[in-house]
């Protein structure tokens, strides 16, 4: 992914690749007032404004900087894809490490196996509910379902794998690093 943001008051170019976001201000002249907002630690997440919906972001959260002579190097620990500028109520996380802890797979073998509990689902665009729980985090009532299916939700963006993900309802956190607390402990 390529564009264009404003960090910091300073407008750059980034490219995101392999889990790393390269930004390099587009002026050479005002990469000294970045580097040093980036290297007081000033810099943890960026925003990346959607053009088609102006409340609307992609939010990245970094844990480890670099620099390097044309720009800074920020490791992504987290990217939060279309979130919401007005109010942030759930999270729906995805990922290999995820699946392979509850493998849909092995899911859908044992429920064919008990008597009377299998049911087909139209994986493709349904989905299945596995397990529904609840936790509090920080005086916050947090509501979780592990779900199995709706292999092309995202429409020629998707993945064509059976996943299993994760959807976490909150009420809003007003600090956006409640959130990445909160994704480090379910990690």
């Amino acid at each position: 992914m390529i564009g264009r943001c404003t960090i910091k008051e300073t407008e750059c170019m980034y490219h995101i690749s392999d889990n790393k976001f390269y930004i390099a201000p587009i002026k050479t002249t005002e990469a000294g007032k970045l580097y040093r907002k980036v290297d007081n630690n000033e810099l943890k997440c960026v925003e990346l404004q959607k053009p088609y919906s102006s409340n609307s972001c992609d939010l990245i959260y970094f844990s480890k900087v670099s620099f390097t002579l044309t720009g800074i190097v920020c490791y992504i620990e987290y990217f939060f894809e279309l979130y919401s500028k007005s109010s942030l109520t759930g999270i729906r996380i995805i990922s290999d490490q995820l699946t392979a802890f509850v493998n849909p797979a092995e899911h859908y073998y044992i429920q064919r196996h008990e008597e009377n509990k299998f049911q087909r689902t139209d994986l493709l665009y349904g989905s299945d509910e596995i397990q529904e729980f609840e936790f509090n985090y920080k005086s916050k009532l947090i509501q979780g379902k592990i779900i199995s299916g709706d292999i092309l939700s995202r429409g020629i963006a998707s993945d064509l794998k059976l996943n299993t993900r994760l959807d976490l309802r909150f009420t809003a956190f007003e600090n956006l690093l409640d959130l990445v607390d909160l994704c480090k402990i379910i990690r």
